[in-house]
Order: C-alpha cells, then sequence, then structure tokens
C-alpha cells in the first residue's frame, strides 16, 4: 500500500505488505492522535489512517467546510472511494462511532 494524504484523512502506518486498511474516526474532541499508538500493537497486515476533524491536531479551520454534516461525511467518502484498494473496516470511537452507523 502507499503512503496517501488528502483533505480529510491522514496516514498513520503503511505496511509494505499489509493487506486490510482501517479506517479510524476519532470522538468528537479527538484528533488522528487518538490512534498514534497503535502502529506500536498492531500487526503488520493492518494499514492504519484516521479521519482528521477542522481544527484539531494543526488541521485548520477553513471556510470552505462544508455547511452540513451530510455535506462533510459525503467528502469523506468520496476522498476513501479514491483510495481504497484493498479490504477495509471503519472504527469508530464515540461520535466517529455513530458517523460508522
Amino acid at each position: 500500500m502507499t503512503e496517501r494524504s488528502g483533505r480529510w484523512i491522514r496516514p498513520d502506518r503503511h505496511p509494505k505488505n499489509a493487506t486490510y486498511r482501517c479506517i479510524c474516526l476519532p470522538h468528537a474532541g479527538g484528533s488522528t492522535a487518538l490512534f498514534a499508538q497503535w502502529k506500536h500493537s498492531i500487526g503488520d497486515d493492518i494499514d492504519v489512517s484516521s479521519v482528521q476533524y477542522p481544527g484539531r491536531a494543526g488541521h485548520p479551520f477553513r471556510n470552505d467546510l462544508p455547511a452540513t454534516m451530510t455535506a462533510w461525511v459525503g467528502e469523506i467518502i468520496e476522498e476513501l472511494l479514491t483510495t481504497l484498494n484493498s479490504p477495509f473496516l471503519l472504527f469508530g470511537h464515540s461520535l466517529g462511532g455513530g458517523a460508522c452507523l
């Protein structure tokens, strides 16, 4: 798998021979930093990426943010669809868990 970073998705860990991709959605006040330690304990067959919310961990607030949650989720899905090239799973924590439903 190759490293990729877009507007919303941040790569956290990219083993060369990964066969699965885990997309992580942090809780409402969280950021991709929540999953930073996973690289030390998760197997080499899993590629981990996280959704970075606006205004969290250096991701700037911008004037061109989606106007609705539906539009924002649509942008995240569109970005995911352009990068998914292997089996994947979504892991959501708190607000992120609701996003997975």
